[in-house]
């Protein structure tokens, strides 16, 4: 008799900080697919108790620039802090240098300039999943 294995994909789990509601809409039905799984916070206050309660399950952060009680690096610092390597991808209408001199030091995966290409976004997701 055959012996016949169900293999279940990997569902990820990405948080996504961001304080537009039409940018979170646009990213959430872009990227969605079965595999993912997309928490969204619009403040940093939101995000740290997300990522206090999921944070060994989270597999990606997207992260805003500017938000309402900081920025997506002050986050970011947060969770290094919290001895946390999950990768992110900084999103902003401008990201200066030292804006990737401080997200180098926060191991940043890479920066998209707003307004985003969600065909870009998709591929950076793939690619940090993937790896």
């Amino acid at each position: 008799m055959p012996l016949y294995i169900s293999m279940i994909e990997k569902k990820f789990l990405i948080l996504l900080l961001e304080d537009s509601e039409y940018q979170t809409e646009q990213i959430i039905e872009f990227l969605k697919k079965d595999t993912l799984l997309i928490l969204a916070a619009e403040t940093i206050k939101e995000a740290k108790k997300i990522l206090h309660d999921m944070g060994k399950n989270i597999d990606l952060l997207i992260l805003d620039l500017k938000l309402p009680d900081g920025n997506g690096l002050d986050f970011l610092r947060f969770a290094r802090k919290s001895h946390l390597t999950i990768p992110a991808i900084i999103t902003s209408a401008y990201i200066s240098a030292n804006v990737h001199r401080d997200g180098d030091r926060l191991q940043v995966h890479n920066y998209l300039e707003k307004p985003l290409s969600m065909n870009a976004l998709q591929s950076e997701v793939d690619t940090v999943l993937s790896s």
